[in-house]
């Protein structure tokens, strides 16, 4: 009984139904024909950690008792925090000359954007871990498909660059 009320309310208000869903679909349509595409290019960067423990370790004769001062437990973390390294990011933005009205993209408008931001800025890099491995995946976001994956190469070559400066 009441679905047969339900049904006469919308037949009885046809009208109004149809227009607020056939403006929805015109809104969705306009708007995805009117948005600037964003493309992504994807780098991916295999950090290699060596366990200094056992090097060290293994190189020692057996009575030499066991040593416990280098924790390479946190070593990926150290990682990621070279790979979005504040003076790295701002290289990669200067370096390409990336602007947004004239002014070069702020560090924390640039690295790791969420859906909002990428959508107001266009351009952008996420930096985060596949799963559990000791591989990052480094994306670059812009309107030109050339640019993302500029941006993406640069960071990866500037990570690059500091990891070997520092070791």
């Amino acid at each position: 009984m009441e679905l047969k009320k339900y049904w006469r309310i919308l037949i009885r208000r046809r009208f109004l139904f149809f227009s607020i869903f056939g403006g929805i679909i015109l809104l969705s349509l306009l708007l995805g024909f009117l948005s600037t595409p964003i493309y992504k290019a994807s780098s991916k960067v295999l950090i290699k950690n060596n366990d200094t423990n056992t090097t060290i370790v293994s190189s020692l004769p057996a009575n030499a008792g066991k040593i416990n001062f280098i924790d390479s437990s946190n070593a990926l973390g150290n990682m990621q925090a070279l790979i979005e390294n504040e003076d790295s990011i701002n290289k990669v933005i200067k370096d390409l000359n990336l602007s947004i009205k004239g002014k070069p993209y702020a560090y924390k408008e640039f690295l790791n954007p969420g859906a909002s931001s990428l959508l107001k800025n266009k351009r952008g890099v996420k930096i985060e871990q596949i799963d559990d491995t000791e591989i990052f995946k480094v994306s670059g976001y812009s309107p030109v498909p050339e640019e993302a994956e500029n941006i993406s190469n640069a960071v990866v070559v500037n990570f690059q660059l500091l990891n070997k400066k520092i070791n």
